[in-house]
């Protein structure tokens, strides 16, 4: 999910039973934020881990991958 505001844009990554680790992974692999990089925009990557289990989430990473 790509979420763009007049400042910043979010790329956030949903797994299960996974990690935040890995969806932060995925995001950068898959240059999710690159066609943004040219606009100026400070750009976070957000990897965010549901439990089966637990029946909640269990993890939630954020990582700053541009600032302005």
């Amino acid at each position: 999910m790509l979420v763009e505001l007049d400042d910043k844009v979010y790329a956030i990554e949903f797994k299960i039973d996974q990690s935040a680790e890995e969806a932060l992974k995925q995001i950068k692999e898959r240059g999710y934020l690159n066609k943004y990089r040219s606009l100026g925009k400070k750009l976070i990557a957000m990897g965010i881990n549901f439990s089966t289990e637990k029946r909640e989430v269990d993890e939630f990473a954020v990582e700053v991958v541009e600032s302005v």
